[in-house]
């Protein structure tokens, strides 16, 4: 068989039919296909529509487990996958149809990734949109750096035993492509896009409670040690690994200086400090270098960043978060001036 697709599902039942739809419309053999959908508990009739579309379509798996979280759903996917490629694709978003025949070309013996760009859109998609898509003329609007726009060869995850960190909630997708990049040999890009993502407000990444926040910086701090760790561990240092490093330490210094509450405030910046974390000059071989809270380049973000990459241990975070606050208020502000004009 050539490919397992997997897809972890949790309370999905408004667009997990867009998504099985498309992966159902494809231009290889069924039996060369498979689509393992991972009930990871949820609480609306997701499960019925996935028992719904396995009664019509062989090329469906059902698995029901309870909720774990995401990682643990995609490692029981690797876990009963049978193809040779692998490609992991979430219940909200959508694939190209008729796309299956071009990358099965691609899969040839001396590579282990297909890469190819992704397609991003909030809710729907308009009717240009639709109409590019179907003629397969679509652009891709964002290069991404998630788990979604790749095919990965199974026996080097298998042979490697790359798994999913159950500790990490957010950015797990990057740790688990890092570790595979480590492995891996050669690699191939596809020019057409063959990922839809979607942003919604249902999305995890859009929750911004306290609560959210707290979760999100578990994980990221979590994640930016463990690409760190592999960071340190290589012989000739890559690009890739220093980029994802640089990246979670921007997203954790950033959900930091968000959080509203002081005491909360201190206890992070102490956490990553502890990791040797922060400060943190910039890796030589990333491209990412202003990694920091934002990707301003005008006189606010150089100097932000500035602030950020020269700080000592003995730096005044509260300083840098004050900072930051003040300069969301005024884009708040500046924002809502201009809705009324």
């Amino acid at each position: 068989m050539f490919l397992s697709i997997i897809i972890p599902v949790y309370n999905m039942s408004k667009f997990l039919p867009d998504c099985l739809d498309s992966l159902l419309v494809q231009n290889i053999q069924v039996s060369d296909y498979e689509v393992i959908c991972v009930n990871d508990g949820s609480t609306d009739n997701s499960d019925q529509i996935i028992q719904l579309y396995c009664s019509s379509h062989t090329t469906i798996r059902h698995i029901s487990k309870p909720n774990g979280g995401v990682s643990s759903a995609r490692n029981l996917g690797l876990e009963v996958a049978v193809g040779d490629w692998i490609w992991f694709v979430d219940a909200d978003d959508f694939v190209q149809e008729n796309i299956l025949s071009e990358l099965k070309g691609l899969a040839t013996p001396e590579v282990d990734r297909i890469l190819f760009p992704r397609y991003c859109f909030t809710d729907t998609l308009t009717a240009s949109e639709r109409s590019q898509k179907e003629s397969g003329q679509i652009a891709s609007n964002n290069p991404g750096r998630g788990i979604w726009c790749s095919l990965y060869r199974r026996s080097v995850i298998t042979e490697h035993k790359i798994q999913f960190d159950v500790d990490i909630d957010y950015g797990e997708d990057i740790v688990w492509v890092c570790q595979f990049r480590e492995y891996m040999h050669g690699t191939v890009s596809f020019e057409k896009v063959c990922y839809f993502y979607r942003m919604h407000s249902e999305s995890a990444m859009q929750q911004n409670t306290l609560l959210s926040r707290r979760k999100r910086l578990k994980s990221y701090i979590k994640a930016g040690t463990t690409l760190y760790d592999i960071y340190k561990s290589q012989l000739i240092k890559k690009t890739d690994t220093a980029d994802d490093v640089m990246f979670f330490l921007r997203m954790t210094m950033l959900e930091i200086a968000k959080l509203p509450i002081k005491e909360d405030r201190k206890r992070y910046i102490k956490e990553v400090r502890d990791k040797g974390l922060f400060p943190f000059a910039p890796l030589k071989e990333a491209k990412l270098k202003k990694a920091y809270v934002t990707n301003r380049t005008d006189f606010i973000g150089r100097t932000y960043n500035s602030l950020v990459m020269n700080s000592t241990k003995h730096f005044d975070f509260q300083m840098l978060s004050l900072w930051y606050r003040l300069y969301y208020m005024y884009k708040s502000l500046r924002t809502e001036t201009e809705s009324l004009l």
